[in-house]
């Protein structure tokens, strides 16, 4: 198997850096005073490093939500030959948690996986089925009974302001919305979901 390692950066991890973001990793909310003794630094010295990670994009500090606690359902969808308006679309999905190019390259990407995230399994059937129908592609799905690891992901909080969601769609016209088996675009005034 070859590996393609053409997005790979160029940043390598110095020791101290390495040493805060374990640190960080541990207890995100420590103080930069306890985490300079910890380290044998200054918080001053610590801000500094803090400050170039952050400002390399190496790390990011954001809130991240317990999808085991939340009782959130996922599935990885897989697609091939997708067309650029639907990688549009699943880039601005809110249930559309991860997308990843698994072959080509970024800029014409000939197969994608998508891991989505919602509070029902029909919710996720919606909503692949939707954007299957619509760009009359064939997906392959698969539902995630339990996740190992890592209990934390990067979830979108719904903004439940707009009237369309991303991909157009207006929930109050949608069969399965009217039946309860969807609790529509987590983005939209419709959204009768849990977040």
């Amino acid at each position: 198997m070859r590996v393609n390692a053409g997005w790979c950066s160029t940043i390598r991890l110095d020791d101290v850096k390495r040493k805060v973001l374990l640190k960080l990793q541990e207890d995100g909310r420590v103080s930069l005073v306890e985490l300079g003794k910890s380290l044998s630094m200054t918080h001053v010295g610590v801000r500094k490093h803090l400050s170039k990670i952050l400002q390399q994009g190496i790390a990011k500090v954001q809130a991240v939500l317990n999808v085991r606690l939340l009782g959130l359902r996922m599935c990885m969808v897989d697609v091939d030959r997708p067309p650029d308006a639907l990688t549009k679309i699943l880039l601005s999905c809110p249930k559309a948690v991860m997308v990843f190019c698994t072959e080509g390259t970024e800029e014409q990407c000939s197969k994608l996986r998508v891991v989505f995230c919602a509070e029902t399994t029909h919710s996720l059937l919606s909503t692949v089925q939707r954007l299957s129908k619509e760009f009359n592609i064939d997906t392959q799905l698969v539902e995630v009974k339990h996740v190992l690891k890592p209990s934390y992901l990067n979830i979108p909080i719904p903004s439940r302001d707009q009237s369309r969601a991303p991909c157009g769609a207006v929930c109050a016209l949608c069969e399965r919305y009217q039946r309860n088996e969807c609790e529509g675009c987590p983005n939209t005034i419709y959204y009768r979901g849990k977040l």
